[in-house]
């Protein structure tokens, strides 16, 4: 949700991007990368007006919610793979980690 912070505050919109095939080029482990189709596909523009309409709650209700909208429109570039999300627990991290996983399964 940092990410949607920023971009609200700053006003500017959140480009969602799926990267496909970057695993095969450079799967774990491998020491260099191998040739492999890599497409990079960019979704709509979220414009930060849209963040704000995302419901009447506190900031933090909104930021989830505008996690989860940016989650599903990188899904919808058909990406398929995991997403990179910052992970600081704060709480329990076994909860947090729960929390996290829910969060980003789109």
């Amino acid at each position: 949700s940092g990410f949607a912070l920023l971009a609200k505050r700053a006003g500017v919109p959140i480009v969602p991007v799926g990267i496909v095939g970057a695993a095969a080029a450079l799967p774990p482990g491998a020491a260099w990368p191998r040739a492999e189709r890599i497409v990079v596909r960019f979704g709509e523009p979220i414009l930060p007006a849209r963040i704000d309409a995302l419901g009447g709650g506190d900031r933090r209700d909104r930021l989830r919610l505008a996690t989860l909208e940016i989650m599903r429109a990188i899904a919808a570039t058909g990406f398929k793979g995991f997403v990179a999300q910052e992970f600081i627990p704060k709480r329990d991290p076994l909860t947090s980690l729960r929390a996290a996983v829910k969060l980003c399964t789109v």
